[in-house]
């Protein structure tokens, strides 16, 4: 049995900092474009996440 991973509103907040830090040493585009693509993929994971947050309140 595997473990599923957990992405927590602190661990993708964390993971998108560090790829905002990780753009800036990047010198070609494509590796910029690879960290906007996972700081996206994030932040669509935190609007889920929000979201499912707000259901549960209801």
């Amino acid at each position: 049995m595997a473990l599923k991973k957990q992405r927590t509103k602190t661990s993708l907040t964390q993971a998108i900092a560090n790829f905002r830090k990780a753009k800036g040493l990047y010198a070609t585009e494509a590796g910029k474009d690879k960290c906007d693509a996972q700081i996206g993929a994030c932040n669509y994971l935190l609007k889920r996440i929000n979201k499912r947050n707000q259901n549960r309140n209801l």
